[in-house]
Parts: C-alpha cells; structure tokens; sequence
C-alpha cells in the first residue's frame, strides 16, 4: 500500500515533541553523544519508539527500529527523530545505512547534527537513495535539548554553566575576614536535592581554590540517583592535600595555568574540552564566576535566591546581559536561569 504521509504541521510537531520527550529521559548520560529521541509512525499512529540511553549504546533509530512490529513494513511507514541520522561509523554502525536497509521512505527531523563527522551527509545520503526527508520540525525545541551536544561542537569547548546562591540582600557569603572557615548554607537544605541533580547532569564540575580551602566540599552527587561529574579545582595556589575532593578512587584534577585574565579561562576551558568534558558546572568561588564571565566563557547562569538576610558578607556577581531567562520555586527558594542564546 502507498505510504501515507503526515502532512499536517500540526500532527508533524505531536509527533517531534514524543521524540523529544524520549530523548530528555537520558539527559546526563549519553555525553559525549547527543540526546535522540525516535518513532515510526504507521497510518497516522506511533507503533515504534526508542532513544539513545546511554554512550556506547544503540542509538534511538536502531532502538525504535527493533521495536517495530513484524507485521508491519517499513515501506508504509515514517521515521520520525529529533536529530539527523548519524552517517559514520563510531561505537555503532550508521543509522542512516540502517534506514535506507530497512526500506523507510520517508524521514522526518528536527535539525541536522552539527558533528562534522555528519553535518548535512546523514541527509544527503538518504536523500540521493530517494528517501524523502523533511526537517526543522521543532528545531529550536530540538537544539535546547543538545545545547551541551552543539556548544561542544560548534565551539570546542564545554558548554558552561554557573551556579551560585545568594541570600535577599544580595550575598553568596558571609563575611570571612577573620578567617571563619566551614560552609554557610544560604539556600534551603532541600535545595540540595535540586543542585545534586544539576551536577548529575554535567560531565564536569569545577571550583576555585577559595572553595576549597573553607568549604572543602565533596562535589559529589549523593542527595539523587546519578553519577558524579569529574571533578576540577581551578587555582595555582593550591596544593594536593587533605581534603575532600582529593581523595576517593577519582581524586579531581587540579588546573593551574600561567595565564591571566580572559587568557586563562581560555586555556582552562581548552583542557577540558580535550578532556572530552562536553558541559561543566563552576560553582564558585566569586572570583572564578566573575572570571568566567569576564572573559565571555558562559552559556548558563543558574542562581538560587534564598528569602534568608545576612547583613554583611561577600556581594554576590553581578549578571552580565541575558538572551533569555526564567524562573520557578524550589521550596521557599526562587530558582533563576539565565540563558546567554535564547534557544527557544
């Protein structure tokens, strides 16, 4: 039977938003590949779907793919995925071969993969094999998703978020100036479920040696289920010794640069990228967030704003200007995301 195509925009962008609802479900896993989502559609209707899980893992065509119904033919039915189907060979064979063996005529997709190992031959190959290709469907929607994913690639560096808390009066710290050493909770407590789930969705986590010498946090992820990102302390002034994220099987990496200014960022951001960290976290101290910034080195900026007065202490960085942004509660805590590309 002739294939029946969707050519409803409206019905099109249903079917996108499943695929890119299956692709968030492995957000934090699949670095350094991006997260894909995938359906088959057949007379209207999803009767396959799958997603990338996890790097090394079959990717989401191949996943939906075997999921299809024996019954049903390929021939009559649309591939529906959130990213161009890759077109080299890596840790999996190319998806794009496997479509074209499979028989699909049909492909729909949300934007093409920015990968210079794909960029574009994915589609120019199933096109020329007379497979009909439609894309940016959801695009932007769909490039949100992998803004870690695109920065790496477009960039080559780590798409960088910074995090910091600060209280109403618009500090991140007390005042230490007679040497006060330990943690200073600003935000609630139950907000550290939320940043352990931030962490547990970066590659990588970095902090300046100020942190590390009054803090001397773990930088692990233990409040949610999740791995912990590799662990960075950026400063010459420093040494190894004892404390927290030195020890245990992965102690962290210790970045120190002859560098100054927006030279040094460079160069730290350089080493994680050849680290093959697709996105890090920096969460602080102020000097290492205003370097980052400075220098023009960040994509996020997420800031917990506790309703807490501290009176006297450590000014919390100013914003620089944002493309985009938002807002939500966690608790009694306001939770505010800066974008520096609106994405969306």
């Amino acid at each position: 039977m002739p294939l029946q195509k969707d050519t409803d925009p409206e019905l099109q962008r249903v079917f996108m938003e499943r695929c890119l609802h299956l692709a968030a479900r492995a957000e934090g896993f699949t670095s350094p590949n991006p997260m894909v989502g995938c359906v088959i559609v057949h007379e209207g209707k999803i009767v396959a779907e799958g997603f990338h899980r996890c790097a090394g893992m079959p990717h989401a065509e191949v996943e939906a793919v075997n999921r299809l119904p024996e019954s049903i033919n390929p021939s009559d039915c649309e591939v529906y995925v959130s990213l161009e189907p890759c077109s080299h060979f890596g840790k999996t064979p190319p998806c794009a071969n496997m479509l074209l063996a499979k028989g699909f005529g049909r492909v729909v997709l949300a934007h093409s993969d920015p990968d210079p190992r794909v960029s574009g031959r994915g589609i120019e190959l199933l096109k020329s094999s007379g497979v009909e290709v439609v894309s940016d469907i959801l695009a932007s929607e769909a490039r949100f998703i992998n803004r870690r994913f695109i920065i790496s690639k477009t960039h080559q560096r780590p798409y960088i978020v910074l995090k910091w808390a600060e209280s109403a009066d618009g500090f991140m710290d007390i005042d230490r100036t007679g040497g006060e050493q330990g943690v200073h909770w600003i935000s609630h407590p139950s907000t550290k479920k939320l940043v352990h789930l931030w962490r547990s969705r970066e590659d990588a986590i970095l902090v300046g040696g100020n942190t590390i010498r009054t803090d001397n946090p773990e930088l692990t992820v233990r409040e949610v289920a999740g791995k912990s990102p590799r662990r960075y302390v950026f400063s010459s002034a420093i040494e190894f010794g004892p404390y927290r994220v030195f020890q245990g099987i992965e102690p962290a990496c210790l970045c120190s640069t002859q560098a100054k200014g927006s030279r040094a960022i460079e160069e730290i951001s350089a080493r994680l990228h050849n680290d093959g960290m697709q996105s890090v976290l920096v969460e602080g101290g102020k000097r290492t967030l205003e370097s980052f910034m400075e220098a023009g080195y960040w994509d996020e900026i997420r800031i917990l704003r506790s309703p807490s007065v501290i009176g006297l202490g450590l000014k919390a960085p100013s914003l620089p200007g944002a493309a985009r942004s938002e807002s939500f509660y966690f608790g009694i805590d306001r939770v505010s995301i800066y974008y520096r590309e609106a994405w969306i």
